[in-house]
């Protein structure tokens, strides 16, 4: 039996105040920018307390549809989100998202971490989709940047 887990870590600069991005990390009428670059948002729900859930129904280019959902295990506003996702593809695995909010002078640093990847290969998809996802949060800041597309 593998008992090895793998993480990714990912952080992006977002040129705004820490409570406005944790807002849109946070306030279901703010988080349309949430899903990688390469998809659109269908539908989504977010009941942002310890122990509720988040679900999260995104459509891709190719049409396919792809739901993400979790439970929320730790809310510090302003500072600190944790919770788990679980994809709906062949064997779903349930990870740990720990995000960071690091205010500095240029604005927030988002800092995020996933672990519990059973296999290292499922690394490299998540970390380019929170990557994409992050310029999508970068860009709803940022009225000169461009999702990516």
């Amino acid at each position: 039996m593998n008992t090895t887990t793998h993480s990714l870590e990912v952080t992006r600069l977002i040129p705004a105040r820490r409570d406005e991005v944790f807002q849109a990390w946070t306030v279901r009428d703010r988080m349309n920018w949430y899903c990688p670059g390469d998809m659109f948002l269908l539908s989504a729900t977010a009941d942002v307390r310890v122990g509720g859930s988040f679900r999260e129904t995104m459509q891709g280019e190719d049409g396919k549809v792809h739901v993400c959902s979790g439970t929320y295990l730790e809310i510090v506003p302003n500072e600190r989100l944790v919770f788990t996702q679980r994809g709906d593809g062949k064997n779903p695995v349930e990870t740990l998202v720990t995000v960071e909010f690091i205010e500095l002078d240029a604005g927030t640093v988002v800092a995020l971490r996933q672990e519990g990847f059973e296999e290292a290969e499922d690394l490299v998809s998540h970390e380019e989709n929170w990557e994409t996802t992050l310029q999508n949060l970068e860009a709803e800041f940022s009225p000169g940047i461009l999702p990516p597309s």
